[in-house]
């Protein structure tokens, strides 16, 4: 939860804290969980917890055995964290919690696959469409 980097971002600083927004309280909302579990939480907190998740997985964790995911342009992370911030300002419509969490694992793997394509590679585009695709089907 806490950055101890000492360099300027390569984002604007208004919408790193809206990612890191979700981040607090997904982490909140997990803590809580923790005591009363998963069916003591709304939906909208589920959700909220899960887009968390998702941020932790796909942007903050880099594999850095990966040769594409391991080194990141300047320019694919203004990218990557633009999709990214799309799908946590995005007003899902999910049924129940079931749901939720197959959304997000599913989304959560594309995106997954997208990080790990090196842009020069013929399915970088159609993955990425994939990633935005994938999440708009559940956008109200």
């Amino acid at each position: 939860m806490d950055s101890w980097s000492k360099y300027h971002g390569i984002i604007d600083p208004a919408e790193v804290e809206e990612a890191y927004s979700y981040l607090r309280r997904s982490n909140e909302i997990g803590q809580m969980m923790k005591v009363v579990g998963e069916e003591g939480t709304s939906l909208e907190d589920y959700i909220v917890y899960q887009k968390g998740e998702f941020l932790d997985a796909v942007y903050l964790q880099q594999n850095s055995f990966d040769p594409v995911d391991a080194t990141v342009s300047v320019e694919r992370q203004q990218d990557s964290f633009a999709l990214l911030l799309d799908i946590l300002r995005a007003d899902l419509s999910l049924a129940d919690k079931k749901e939720a969490r197959t959304f997000f694992n599913d989304l959560r793997q594309r995106f997954l696959d997208w990080n790990g394509t090196a842009e020069s590679d013929e399915a970088f585009a159609s993955r990425r469409a994939a990633v935005a695709d994938f999440y708009k089907e559940k956008s109200r």
